[in-house]
């Protein structure tokens, strides 16, 4: 079977109060094109499909109207489960009627409902072709028990190892189901965490906000032929081949670099099995083949840093080179910029007056008294994360280095947990999990087989 592995879309994401919806639905148009001329069976999404728990209008059509374009293309499935930014009620509430579709939706991890997480996809004649272990974000309260006043640090052990048994449990269960098939097929795991070792880029830095930790991934090796994962926004392998990060589509911030992609993988049964029909000795151990398919530049973004003259130069270059561009402008003078500001919005434009770049953040970096300072200056309330409060406000009270990582993880706690009620009071009366279960038929292989 070929499957697409894609995650962090984060539609709704606006970037310095720019809207993003047109490179959103730019990037849609592109992955129905690419599904249909690579003639992918399968599609993955691993978490963040909306930058909020509370998307807009806008976003959440621009969702749906990329999952009913896939109704002429070759996929018949697709799995989506649920990411830190994605709320679960939100995802899960149309999950029954998606899965009419071959849409499954895991928008969160439920009590004792392993077996909802694991799908069996079939083919057209509907023989069992990949078993999907789809395990969504996992949240302290899914994987471990409270306990009050419990060291920070063994707390965190304990939900990482609570996150690596939960796919162990899940694993194994997905086994069982393919012994009891007429013939093996290879089983994937999908995910959205943090994992240890994995390199975190510019622009990137509070992504493990919402995560309680990193967890080592290399189980995953051992227990799955490949492991769809979503939450870092660099593409990258986690210590196998096997183990990827397929990273966000597009740039979420000016410090995340180029080199988007989507992951092809090709799941070919092996030849002795197509010849011969013996069985595998480990569905987990299933060939792999695996392209990275680059996606193109919807929004050209520009970080420009230097002198007045330096700033000047580089704005009249990225007009030339890259019209429409996005930049974001750091000048590092020596001098307060004052006046000068007007000169470089001057040196964007044409002979009409017209701009021919948007500089939509010009940040004043000259010789600030503290590091607060630095951070602070020039930049809107909106455009900080609550970990970037946090850790302004541990800078500006001067907290020490050794106290940081145990205060960091307190708050990080106390986040989730007005995350979680926030998510329970939205989904009262909306269990979604019912929907999603029946997405996976038990074990006789006949679920998904309507059109993708």
């Amino acid at each position: 079977m070929r499957v697409l592995h894609t995650s962090d879309w984060h539609i709704g994401a606006t970037l310095c109060e720019k809207t993003r919806y047109e490179e959103h639905r730019a990037f849609f148009q592109w992955l129905t094109q690419t599904i249909v001329e690579n003639k992918v069976e399968a599609l993955l999404v691993a978490g963040d499909v909306f930058d909020s728990s509370s998307p807009s209008n806008r976003a959440v059509t621009l969702y749906f109207e990329f999952l009913q374009s896939l109704r002429s293309t070759s996929c018949r499935h697709v799995v989506i489960i649920g990411g830190n930014h994605d709320s679960p009620s939100q995802l899960n509430a149309p999950a029954g009627y998606l899965a009419c579709d071959g849409i499954h939706v895991l928008g969160c991890a439920r009590a004792g409902g392993e077996d909802d997480e694991i799908l069996t996809l079939c083919d057209e004649q509907g023989v069992p072709r990949l078993v999907v272990c789809a395990v969504p974000f996992l949240r302290d309260r899914d994987v471990r028990e409270a306990a009050f006043g419990q060291d920070p640090s063994r707390r965190n052990e304990i939900l990482c190892q609570g996150i690596l048994a939960h796919y162990a449990r899940v694993a194994e269960r997905a086994r069982e189901r393919v012994r009891r098939f007429a013939r093996p097929c290879p089983i994937v795991a999908m995910g959205h965490f943090f994992a240890t070792g994995a390199a975190v880029r510019d622009g990137e830095g509070t992504l493990t906000v919402g995560t309680l930790g990193a967890v080592e991934a290399s189980p995953l090796a051992r227990d799955f032929a490949y492991a769809a994962l979503g939450h870092i926004h660099t593409p990258q392998c986690i210590g196998n081949e096997h183990v990827r990060y397929s990273g966000s589509p597009l740039a979420m911030s000016f410090g995340e670099k180029a080199g988007k992609v989507v992951l092809l993988a090709d799941l070919d049964e092996p030849k002795a099995l197509q010849e011969t029909g013996t069985d595998l000795p480990d569905p987990c151990s299933w060939p792999v083949q695996i392209t990275s398919i680059p996606v193109p530049v919807f929004q050209e973004l520009v970080h420009l840093q230097g002198t007045v003259a330096e700033l000047e130069e580089g704005l009249r270059a990225t007009a030339m080179a890259s019209p429409g561009a996005w930049v974001e402008a750091d000048y590092t003078g020596k001098e307060p910029l004052g006046t000068a500001r007007e000169r470089l919005f001057e040196a964007v434009k044409d002979q009409s007056g017209r701009a021919l770049v948007d500089i939509v953040r010009l940040r004043d970096l000259s010789a600030p008294v503290n590091t607060w300072q630095a951070e602070t200056r020039n930049r809107e309330l909106a455009d900080y994360t609550p970990g970037d409060i946090f850790n302004l406000c541990l800078e500006a009270r001067q907290v020490s280095q050794e106290r940081r990582p145990a205060l960091c993880m307190l708050f990080e706690t106390v986040l989730a947990s007005l995350r979680e009620k926030a998510e329970d009071r939205a989904g009262q009366g909306t269990s979604g999990r019912t929907s999603a279960r029946t997405a996976a038929h038990s074990d006789n292989g006949q679920n998904g087989q309507a059109g993708g």
